[in-house]
């Protein structure tokens, strides 16, 4: 992954009847209007966070304390419960189903991930609670 949109198209492409089409991925251009007939859109990767986060937003927002964060999701810790102790703009990235398979959430709007997956996202980073003092040592 790099600053340059078309070298990431070329490597995409490069990798693209390897791996399978539908399982290459790169930052998209960092406009909204991706048409289809543009170049990237044509012969890249999928955009795997929207065509609107490109290198230089992701960056800033990691440079801004955004994380990427793994999330197992279970009977007890289903996607609402996630969704509940995540802040608003929090993204989900792409999870990884129990068979291996992986989903870009981009392609797969309106679905959520079930019991067993693994769920990527990006967002603020959590805010880390302040570790207990140690305790005193005793008097000898």
């Amino acid at each position: 992954m790099t600053r340059n949109n078309a070298y990431n198209t070329l490597v995409c492409q490069e990798f693209a009847p390897e791996f399978g089409r539908d399982l290459v991925f790169q930052l998209g251009s960092g406009r909204e209007d991706d048409a289809p007939q543009s170049v990237h859109f044509t012969i890249g990767g999928r955009a795997l966070m929207g065509s609107a986060m490109d290198f230089d937003t992701a960056a800033r927002r990691l440079d801004h304390g955004w994380a990427i964060t793994r999330s197992p999701l279970s009977e007890k810790f289903d996607f609402e419960a996630w969704r509940a102790t995540r802040p608003a703009q929090a993204e989900m990235l792409f999870w990884i189903e129990p068979g291996g398979g992986l989903v870009a959430s981009e392609a797969r709007e309106g679905q959520v991930p079930g019991d067993g997956a693994v769920l990527f996202a990006s967002g603020p980073a959590p805010a880390r609670k302040e570790a207990a003092p140690a305790p005193e040592p005793a008097a000898p």
